[in-house]
C-alpha cells in the first residue's frame, strides 16, 4: 500500500529560527500523524519546542465469530493500537565542534485501544457478503513523563545517498515517570572507513531496548530494512507460519517466524561494503543534473528478544521461535539512488540466511532473494 502526508518549514532568512508542521491524515483524525515544532538555532545553545501524535499498530491475530444470520460468518482481524499524544522540549549544547550533549523532556498521553475488523462472509463461497465494519474497544489511557539526556559525537562526511567517512555514535538513557514505568536506553556506533579508491566500508553495532516494569507494553519490530533486511512482515507467507506457533502458547501473532521478530529489546550489526555506479563525485563527465546511483554489498544481523526470552546463537529444532531466540542473518545487494537531492530510493535484493519454509509434505526450503523498496539515506 501507500500512504502519504504534508510538512512544511518556515525559517527566517538566517536559519536560526524554524518552525515545522508535519501531518499524515490516512483515515481518522485521531489516528493521524501529526507534528508541530518550533526550533531556536541562534544561540551556542539551541533549543526546541513541539507538539505530536503518533499512532502504532500491532497485529494481534485473525480468527472466525458467528456472522450477522445462521447463514453467514465473520472473519475478525484484530489490531492493538496505541497513540501517542505528546508535548516536548529539547535542547542541544556542542563541547566540540563534533560532540555535544542533548537533554530533553517529554509528556506523554497514551490510549491504548483494540480495533476489531468484521468482514461478515458466507462459508461456502468464500465471498463477502457485506461492507467491512470497525469496532473499537478503548482498554486505558495513561499518561507519564519522559526525561532523556544524551551524548552525540558525528564528524561524518556526507554523500549523495549517505556518509562515506568519519564516524557517529550517540548514547541515550530516557526514563519514564508516571503511568508506564521502563527505562529506554540507545547505543549506536557506526564507522565508515576508506578502503580503496572510492571503496568505502560502512559498519553499524547498536543496541535499543526498554527494561522495567512496564516494557512489555510497547514493543519493537526488527524487520524493517533500515535495520535487518530480508525480514520484512510483507514477506512472510502462510506456509512459513505453519509452525509449532499454530498451538504455541508464547506467540503473539500466530507466526512462530514473526514472533521471533518482535521484542522489548533490538541489537542489530550491519556491514555494507558501498561503490559508486554512476556518481559526479567520481566521474565528473556525467552530466550535473543526473541522478547518483550507489551500490553496496551487505550483511545483516540482529536478535530481538523480552525479559522471558532464551537467547542462543542456534535453535533446537522444537523449541519454540518465540520463547527462544537466535541471531537473523541476511547477505545481498542495495542500489541507492539519489532523487535530484528530493530523497534517496534504495533497492536492497536480500537473501535470509537462516530462514526456511515448510511444504506440504514436512520437508524445508530455504527462502528465495526477493527485493524490497524504501526510502531514506543510508545508516
Amino acid at each position: 500500500g501507500i500512504f502519504g502526508g504534508t510538512s512544511v518549514q518556515l525559517s527566517d532568512m538566517l536559519g536560526d529560527h524554524q518552525m515545522l508542521f508535519s501531518g499524515y491524515v490516512n483515515g481518522r483524525i485521531d489516528e493521524a500523524q501529526v507534528l508541530a515544532a518550533y526550533v531556536n538555532l541562534s544561540h551556542r545553545t539551541s533549543w526546541a519546542v513541539g507538539l505530536s501524535q503518533d499512532p502504532y499498530f500491532f497485529y494481534n491475530g485473525s480468527g472466525y465469530a458467528p456472522g450477522p444470520t445462521k447463514a453467514e460468518l465473520t472473519y475478525v482481524t484484530e489490531i492493538r493500537r496505541i497513540v501517542l499524544r505528546s508535548a516536548f522540549a529539547t535542547a542541544g549544547h556542542p563541547l566540540s565542534r563534533f560532540q555535544r550533549i542533548e537533554a530533553g523532556a517529554r509528556l506523554v498521553n497514551v490510549e491504548d485501544a483494540t480495533l476489531d475488523y468484521l468482514q461478515p462472509f458466507d462459508p461456502i463461497t468464500g465471498l463477502a457478503t457485506d461492507n467491512a465494519s470497525t469496532e473499537k474497544t478503548v482498554n486505558s489511557q495513561t499518561g507519564f513523563v519522559q526525561p532523556s539526556i544524551a551524548w552525540v559525537y558525528d564528524n561524518s562526511i556526507m554523500g549523495y545517498t549517505g556518509p562515506f567517512l568519519g564516524r557517529r555514535s550517540r548514547v541515550e538513557l530516557a526514563p519514564t515517570i508516571g503511568g508506564w514505568k521502563y527505562l529506554q536506553s540507545t547505543i549506536d556506533f557506526r564507522r565508515y572507513d576508506h578502503i580503496l579508491g572510492p571503496l568505502t566500508l560502512a559498519t553499524r553495532a547498536m543496541y535499543m531496548g526498554r527494561t522495567g516494569r512496564d516494557d512489555s507494553l510497547f514493543q519493537m519490530y526488527l524487520g524493517y530494512p533500515d535495520l535487518i533486511r530480508g525480514w520484512t512482515a510483507g514477506s512472510f507467507d502462510r506456509n512459513e507460519c505453519l509452525s509449532l506457533a499454530v498451538a504455541d502458547p508464547n506467540s503473539r501473532t500466530g507466526c512462530g517466524s514473526l514472533d521471533q521478530l518482535i521484542g522489548t529489546r533490538i541489537a542489530v550489526f550491519n556491514a555494507e561494503l558501498r561503490f559508486p555506479i554512476l556518481s559526479q563525485q567520481y566521474m565528473h563527465w556525467l552530466p550535473q543534473l543526473f541522478p547518483p546511483i550507489e551500490g553496496a554489498l551487505f550483511f545483516d544481523a540482529g536478535v530481538a528478544w523480552t525479559r522471558h526470552s532464551d537467547v542462543q546463537w542456534s535453535r533446537p529444532d522444537a523449541a519454540s521461535p518465540s520463547a527462544v531466540r537466535t541471531p537473523l542473518k541476511s547477505v545481498g545487494l542495495s542500489v541507492k539512488i539519489n532523487a535530484l537531492g528530493f530523497m534517496v530510493v534504495r533497492f536492497d535484493f536480500a537473501k535470509p540466511l537462516n530462514r526456511f519454509v515448510t511444504n506440504s509434505d514436512g520437508s524445508k526450503r530455504a527462502v528465495s532473494p526477493y527485493w524490497t523498496i524504501s526510502f531514506g539515506p543510508a545508516y
